[in-house]
């Protein structure tokens, strides 16, 4: 016999479990980029005595960058500036964590700061055009609006923020790019090949003209870029976002990169460039045309093939919103209509109680307006899953959950806009099979 005290027991050892599962599943769960960057192993110590954000004279960086200079004719080649004497060295440029977006003007203009440790530092509408930042370590390094025309960079780049900087013809060849912020950036004509990209954010950004030769983008966000490559050959394109949102004059390359994603099987990035293809086309189509391809052909919904999940979302949005246009017929005197219970004959004695309506005793209880409305939901939901042949008909399937056997059906308005939604819902049905297993607008 069970007793208070062992469901008290129970309870408790239930609840214990719980919290280990969930406790299991938080651990297990993938991290945020802040997360990652900020986390083991990425975390660096920054040990500058320019740390928490000092402002440098002019003086002292010409100081810093006359003495790095002096580290590197030491350490003159990669092999050495890797030893565990170089990094201990002074004359290695620390500027770690300083603000030097009120530096003199035009003073890192050219400067060499290869192999220097530039953590946390900021560099916000510094000019640094022609500069060499190679093997630099600019682990979430601001550089917001930086000129860095032709500047090399190699470095650590993990969270660097490039936000709107001007990266024109800068050389970033074998480079590793790890939740870098480059919107609004200028890209133009970059040397970007051997590359990887991960968790970038290009939005608004300029790439006309970069250089993809056998680089990897991968969770690359493409928000109303202008991507225009020059060379793509190699070049992988995986789980990014936006790429239906490009813009571009010339869709040689981008063919390609469509091409290379469907010989790789991306699906989701070979749809997008389609998408991002069909909008560019369809600039010297007839209205016509562009009517059917956008309402008819549902391009507006899923984003020409992009987004065929839209549809599905189409389709369960509409639910709540019929339901209150039957809620409404329901109240409404001046055109009839009603939703009734409909009972089997085989499940009744009484042939005339085989039918009972939704809406009768309304009225009496202020509780029944609010069972009106649950059952034109319910109601709304059967018309929009109303797909299908025969037994094979999700509709069908739905009202077996019900706990009696009786079938739902209309008069009137509700019926006539029961009919509409059917329609409707097979409609952008047919849309999601057509646009998820095919290329319509390829």
């Amino acid at each position: 016999m069970i007793t208070r005290n062992h469901k008290i027991v129970f309870g408790v050892l239930i609840s214990l479990v719980l919290i280990q599962a969930i406790a299991l599943i938080t651990d297990l769960w993938p991290r945020s980029r802040t997360e990652l960057l900020r986390g083991h192993p990425f975390r660096l110590v920054c040990d500058g005595q320019y740390r928490g954000g000092a402002k440098l004279s002019e003086r002292e960086i010409k100081q810093v960058l006359e003495k790095h200079s002096q580290w590197l004719q030491t350490y003159s080649t990669k092999a050495l500036r890797m030893t565990k004497e170089a990094y201990q060295d002074n004359r290695k440029a620390n500027l770690c964590g300083a603000d030097l977006s009120t530096s003199p003007a035009g003073i890192f203009k050219g400067a060499v700061l290869t192999g220097a440790d530039l953590t946390w530092s900021d560099f916000s509408r510094v000019n640094l055009t022609g500069a060499n930042l190679e093997e630099a370590d600019l682990h979430e390094s601001i550089f917001d609006d930086a000129k860095l025309q032709g500047a090399k960079i190699n470095g650590n780049l993990f969270g660097t923020n490039f936000h709107k900087a001007n990266l024109e013809f800068a050389d970033l060849r074998h480079t590793s790019l790890l939740g870098g912020d480059l919107s609004d950036a200028k890209l133009q004509a970059s040397k970007t090949s051997d590359t990887v990209f991960i968790d970038v954010n290009f939005t608004t950004a300029d790439l006309r003209g970069i250089d993809l030769e056998r680089s990897i983008l991968t969770r690359v966000k493409f928000f109303r870029a202008e991507f225009e490559p020059r060379n793509v050959s190699e070049s992988l394109i995986m789980g990014s976002e936006g790429l239906s949102t490009i813009v571009f004059l010339n869709p040689k390359n981008l063919v390609k990169l469509r091409n290379l994603a469907k010989e790789s099987g991306l699906r989701n990035e070979q749809k997008a460039l389609t998408a991002a293809l069909r909008k560019f086309a369809m600039a010297n189509d007839t209205p016509y045309e562009q009517f059917l391809q956008t309402y008819i052909l549902g391009g507006w919904i899923t984003d020409y093939g992009a987004n065929p999940m839209g549809s599905i979302v189409l389709l369960l949005m509409l639910v709540p919103i019929w339901s209150v246009f039957y809620y409404l017929c329901l109240l409404q005197s001046f055109l009839p209509s009603d939703l009734w219970k409909v009972w089997p004959t085989e499940c009744l004695d009484d042939i005339a109680n085989r039918r009972s309506s939704i809406t009768e005793g309304l009225g009496e209880d202020g509780g029944q307006y609010f069972w009106v409305f649950c059952w034109s939901f319910y109601f709304s939901l059967l018309s929009a899953f109303r797909i299908g042949w025969r037994d094979f008909n999700f509709g069908s399937w739905i009202s077996r959950l019900q706990f009696d056997n009786y079938e739902l059906r209309a008069k009137g308005l509700i019926r006539t806009f029961s009919g509409i939604q059917s329609i409707l819902s097979v409609y952008l049905f047919a849309l999601w099979l057509l646009t998820y297993f095919g290329t319509p607008f390829e």
